[in-house]
């Protein structure tokens, strides 16, 4: 993860926090010090095929 601000890639994790589905976590730069947050979302992706004319479903 690079710095917003100054663009390094010295960055640490300070804070982790879990809501539903939601990962926020509040970044440190090494380089400048600044503080930025980050979500990361689970997603779901379900997939289709067709076997014989008929759809079978996949998770």
């Amino acid at each position: 993860m690079n710095c917003p601000k100054c663009s390094s890639s010295d960055t640490k994790v300070v804070i982790t926090r879990t809501k539903g589905d939601t990962v926020t976590r509040q970044r440190r730069c090494g380089q400048c010090g600044h503080q930025f947050r980050t979500e990361e979302t689970r997603l779901s992706v379900k997939v289709a095929t067709r076997r014989a004319g008929k759809v079978v479903a996949h998770a």
